[in-house]
């Protein structure tokens, strides 16, 4: 199976999943989490193509329509959810860390949208353009 995500995806999944170590054919270990919460928020899942803006889930027929002729299942596409909400206390056993024990896991935006909070725009009207890996 396949799964697809963005960073902020990822790092959820590690930081709520169970550790594994497997070894591979030459002897190498990797290391890695299972298990974790799959998932990413709104301001990244509007990102892809993929999203009904209204009804703020995954869309079979724009994601056929993008990557046709390939079968790409919704389950393979990370549950959609509110930029701020609790999706996660995380453990020491996911993440490794004693200090890590207990913290929720409250918040995952999309970086042009944490900029344009980080630059207290928060009144209709009120705007940022960010400069990097596209304009917005």
């Amino acid at each position: 199976q396949v799964r697809f995500g963005t960073v902020d995806t990822w790092l959820l999944y590690q930081l709520t999943g169970t550790p594994i170590t497997e070894s591979t054919e030459d002897g190498l270990n990797t290391h890695g989490n299972v298990g974790g919460i799959f998932m990413t928020d709104v301001s990244n899942a509007s990102r892809w193509l993929f999203l009904d803006l209204k009804k703020v889930q995954w869309d079979k027929k724009l994601v056929d329509a993008v990557c046709s002729p390939h079968d790409v299942p919704l389950s393979s596409l990370p549950q959609v959810k509110a930029s701020s909400e609790v999706y996660a206390t995380l453990k020491k056993e996911s993440t490794g860390i004693d200090k890590l024990e207990g913290v929720p896991v409250s918040a995952i935006l999309g970086d042009q949208h944490a900029a344009l909070f980080g630059q207290v725009a928060f009144e209709p009207g009120e705007a940022k353009n960010t400069y990097g890996t596209g304009m917005f």
